[in-house]
């Protein structure tokens, strides 16, 4: 019988629950964590660190690497100035992320990217960002449905020469969207592979290094859709690769 595949996850900083210990909170949203674990691999915390020879040991003992959603990324780290529209953000996320990043593909680690983690793979490569999708770029599709997180709110095109419509099979494919930035700049050696209606690339891949990243969220509609649990699937396959 062939070894589970442990799959890290990146942890996420989040500030202290009480005063009594004021210890920030490193946490992984469970529902990563369930899909991960429905999809045949074990989910394993990786902790928010800058140290390279951590980081090497952590990516050392995983098969594969969760990128998740979250906070925004600092424009600081795609060359520009913070804008009024940029909500909270924190450097420290953004380069342990991004060093990880490098780690996984000098280790040949496959990557899944969601939603924020869509966007820090994007910045890793070079590429930028829209600080607020309303402001900056379009009013046509309401991306950030805060009150729908399990269900399909639009449809993305799949690029038919893509991973993506690989693994879905589908040309196209009804999303949810949870997010209030996005993919301006494509970073280097990316491809895109979905986008939606208004423009807006939604899923990008760097067949090469085994990385791909959406920038919806598929761990919170595997209830109302089971076909997006394939992504997760897709991950524990590179592993064992």
């Amino acid at each position: 019988m062939s070894r589970t595949p442990i799959i890290g996850i990146a942890g996420y900083l989040l500030p202290p629950v009480n005063s009594v210990f004021p210890y920030r909170q490193e946490t992984i949203n469970e529902a990563y964590t369930s899909a991960i674990q429905k999809a045949g691999g074990f989910p394993f915390l990786l902790s928010c660190t800058n140290d390279e020879k951590l980081l090497e040991a952590a990516v050392n003992a995983v098969d594969g690497i969760l990128i998740p959603g979250g906070l925004d990324v600092d424009p600081s780290m795609y060359g520009e100035e913070t804008l009024a529209c940029c909500k909270e953000h924190y450097r420290e996320i953004d380069l342990f992320q991004s060093a990880l990043i490098d780690v996984a593909i000098k280790k040949s680690r496959p990557i899944l990217g969601i939603c924020r983690g869509c966007q820090i793979i994007n910045v890793h490569h070079g590429g930028s960002l829209y600080q607020d999708l309303e402001t900056c770029f379009s009013k046509e599709i309401c991306h950030p449905s805060l009150d729908k997180p399990e269900q399909a709110v639009h449809e993305v095109v799949i690029n038919e020469k893509s991973l993506l419509h690989g693994i879905f099979n589908k040309e196209r494919l009804y999303v949810n969207s949870l997010h209030h930035q996005g993919i301006k700049t494509l970073g280097k050696g990316l491809k895109e592979a979905a986008t939606a209606p208004d423009g807006l690339i939604e899923g990008i891949e760097d067949e090469k290094n085994g990385i791909i990243a959406v920038q919806w969220h598929p761990e919170a509609m595997m209830k109302a859709d089971c076909s997006s649990l394939e992504l997760f699937k897709e991950l524990i396959r590179m592993t064992r690769m």
